[in-house]
């Protein structure tokens, strides 16, 4: 586990398995990535008809929830969170960008994103926090952050593949 700003609570985690990830997300690339720069959101496990794509959530929520609570235990918060309904698998290739935006649904002060980045072999594509960081974490990392946090993604050359969920109070 790595602080990046400990003042802002932004923390990197190292993602287990997530070579795994990777490559089921490209195995049911047709499902959820149906053009340039699609953002799907896909449902909770038990709510999927088929068992592989099942056993994806199941891997997805299993490696965010140990996660989420190594970092609630080093920002010294007891977890009385849950995830949001939805993961957002974002694909963004040759241009793409976000621009300056914040998760916050305004409901919750406890809310945090956590994005599992699942590959590094794209130019750009940094994670620019508002009056912080940037930054372009190695495949394989989770970064957690309060979602109240402005951010941006630069420009990216190439695939980038992530993985959003945000975690919520009860």
């Amino acid at each position: 586990m790595r602080i990046i700003d400990s003042s802002k609570k932004i923390v990197e985690l190292d993602l287990p398995d997530y070579i795994n990830l990777l490559s089921d997300l490209k195995q049911f690339k047709s499902s959820f990535f149906v053009s340039k720069y699609t953002v799907k959101r896909f449902l909770v496990p038990g709510e999927q008809d088929d068992d592989s794509m099942y056993l994806l959530h199941s891997m997805i929520n299993s490696t965010f929830m140990h996660s989420f609570n190594q970092y609630l235990s080093v920002i010294d918060l007891e977890n009385s969170f849950t995830r949001s309904k939805n993961y957002v698998v974002t694909w963004m290739q040759d241009g793409d960008h976000f621009i300056e935006h914040n998760d916050y649904d305004g409901k919750d002060i406890d809310s945090f994103t956590l994005i599992a980045y699942l590959n590094d072999d794209y130019l750009g594509g940094e994670l620019v926090f508002k009056d912080g960081p940037a930054l372009k974490p190695k495949a394989g990392s989770l970064l957690i952050f309060p979602s109240s946090l402005y951010h941006s993604v630069n420009n990216v050359t190439g695939d980038r593949y992530t993985i959003m969920v945000n975690m919520d109070r009860e």
